[in-house]
């Protein structure tokens, strides 16, 4: 608009009496425009040419730090002007704040069709609003780490009431977060604005809304209406969208910290030093000032505070029975594999329970990320006897302990099969028969089912030919899995040779 041919144009324009409505129209400029190049001769635009020329000069000897700091914003999603502004104005940046925006305006990308806004503003107590944000690789304590937090502002004077978690946030913090947020604010709205997030609202389909039932009936006792906003419509709650978009994109950005601690400090500071001092744009007034003005129109807290009941969280058990909590993963019972389940975490253990909210298990919570905590026992089928059940079974054929510790010695991982093959024989054989048939075996060193059944049918049909049998079994039985092979020396098979030739 500042070049020369536009201006003369919108001269020559307005000298053959044309109005500045039909002249807007015809050129596509704005009205504001033409009436201020209408009162303006050529002399005085030139001098107000030359005056933006050595403006735009204060912004050029920081050019190398904006344009550095553009590109790291951009990585980020969103060029944030005001904290860039303040960033220069600590390295001796003596322009204003619009010579800026209008620099890096070159940098912002055409965002397509605009939205129709209308604007609105709500009277003081009414409303507020709530949204939750997360930051990816924040720099505390020398290491990148996720950071959550959430935030509550009042729409008419935009005081804002911020906290900051570790890890996800669930139902019992969101509803504590409005307790003490409540409490720093003076009192309690009318109304509060959120989008569909989990914590508030289970599902919505056309309108009808299906609330999480813990935060409703919280919300129903401190007697404030919670208003739902369509899906993907940020801009109906833009108050807390900026909020969210300044913490991210402004607060963090660059930012590191020495521990959570460091966080909340510093943000503290930037909320008193600035984030409550500072004139909002739209409401010329700073949050601070307009507040002490609201909190007379909040509701006061009540008395006792609201106790959420324990909630829970759906999960999906995989093929291999594991469900991811926080970062890891914990296993659950293989009964559960392929199911759904309900946690509930706090900061020592992480609890599973059935959909009917009966308890499974507790894990102890590990607070590193991408390990997985495996309970053993989660992967043994129950078995319908126990094996102290089969071994009293085994006692009642033959009463003596050691028949165990030589089924245990030869058969670690078929024990169980093996006591239930010798409490099978009883179908085949008598007690007596049975009892003597492993006590054979025992002395001979080779228990096990298959010699048992084995002595037993030789008791009962030749028993005359049990010692010979019961030999070579013994013998077979104790035939050293690993043994020598004799050494002979070189010399002892060349004299074979010598002596071959000889007796040739």
């Amino acid at each position: 608009m500042k070049e020369w041919g536009m201006i003369n144009k919108i001269k020559k324009q307005l000298e053959v009496g044309k109005s500045i409505s039909e002249i807007s129209r015809e050129l596509g400029i704005d009205r504001k425009t033409v009436r201020k190049y209408r009162d303006m001769t050529h002399e005085d635009i030139a001098k107000k040419m030359n005056q933006n020329k050595k403006r735009s000069k204060k912004v050029d000897k920081f050019k190398d730090y904006i344009n550095k700091r553009i590109k790291e914003y951009e990585a980020e999603g969103k060029i944030n002007c005001e904290s860039l502004f303040y960033e220069l104005k600590e390295l001796g940046y003596k322009g204003s704040a619009r010579t800026l925006r209008r620099y890096v305006s070159r940098f912002r990308k055409d965002k397509g069709k605009r939205r129709i806004y209308k604007p609105f503003e709500t009277p003081p107590g009414h409303q507020a609003m709530v949204d939750i944000g997360e930051k990816r690789r924040v720099e505390i304590g020398g290491r990148l780490t996720n950071i959550y937090f959430m935030a509550m502002v009042l729409s008419y004077s935009r005081k804002k009431y911020v906290e900051w978690f570790k890890d996800p946030i669930d139902t019992t913090q969101f509803i504590h977060f409005h307790q003490r947020a409540f409490k720093a604010l003076g009192g309690i709205c009318n109304q509060i604005v959120y989008d569909q997030t989990k914590l508030a609202v289970i599902e919505e389909k056309y309108g009808e809304i299906e609330f999480n039932e813990e935060f409703y009936r919280f919300a129903h006792q401190l007697g404030f209406e919670p208003y739902i906003c369509h899906k993907y419509d940020p801009e109906s709650k833009g108050k807390i969208e900026a909020v969210i978009r300044y913490i991210k994109h402004g607060f963090l950005l660059g930012r590191s910290f020495k521990d959570f601690s460091d966080l909340e400090f510093q943000w503290e500071k930037w909320l008193k030093e600035r984030g409550d001092k500072k004139k909002h744009a739209t409401t010329h007034e700073s949050p601070l000032k307009l507040w002490e003005k609201e909190k007379f129109y909040l509701k006061p807290f009540p008395i006792y505070p609201y106790e959420p009941r324990p909630c829970y969280q759906k999960r999906k058990v995989t093929k291999d029975g594991l469900i991811k909590v926080l970062g890891n993963d914990y296993s659950v019972p293989y009964s559960y594999q392929g199911k759904e389940v309900k946690i509930r975490f706090d900061e020592e253990k992480i609890h599973i329970y059935s959909l009917n909210e009966e308890h499974i298990y507790s894990h102890f919570r590990c607070m590193e990320r991408g390990q997985r905590i495996i309970e053993p026992s989660h992967y043994q089928r129950p078995y319908s006897i126990s094996t102290e059940q089969l071994e009293q079974q085994v006692l009642d054929i033959y009463p003596f302990n050691e028949v165990f510790l030589f089924l245990k010695a030869r058969f670690k991982r078929h024990y169980r099969e093996q006591l239930k093959g010798i409490i099978g024989l009883k179908k085949r054989y008598p007690r007596e028969v049975l009892e003597n048939a492993i006590k054979r075996a025992i002395v001979f060193k080779c228990l096990s089912y298959g010699q048992v059944e084995k002595i037993a049918h030789i008791l009962q049909s030749s028993p005359e030919t049990l010692p010979e049998i019961m030999q070579k079994q013994a013998e077979i039985a104790n035939i050293p899995i690993h043994y020598e092979i004799e050494k002979r020396p070189c010399s002892y098979y060349g004299q074979l040779l010598i002596n071959q030739k000889q007796e040739s």
